[in-house]
């Protein structure tokens, strides 16, 4: 588990790692990353993700970073979800 970045994919490929899990990293920029690996079928290492982190309030890991919230403040079970539609 670890935080992603660009620079990482030659080194994992170097290794033999296929596989990677980011872990807190924001969700656009996982998609992104993926994106850009298929679009340019590339050897890149797979990505999972656990997307952002879901936070008490109040939050923990509030203070964003990459522009991004790094968590989601959660209060009650009804606001579980950052995509949670009313």
């Amino acid at each position: 588990m670890l935080h992603y970045a660009y620079w990482m994919d030659q080194l994992f490929i170097s290794h033999g790692v296929t596989t990677v899990r980011d872990v807190g990293r924001p969700l656009n920029f996982i998609l992104e990353a993926r994106k850009t690996k298929s679009q340019r079928r590339s050897e890149k290492a797979a990505i999972y993700t656990s997307g952002p982190f879901l936070d008490g309030s109040p939050p923990l890991f509030g203070m964003p970073l990459w522009g991004e919230p790094q968590s989601y403040p959660v209060s009650t079970p009804e606001r579980r979800s950052p995509l949670h539609i009313n």
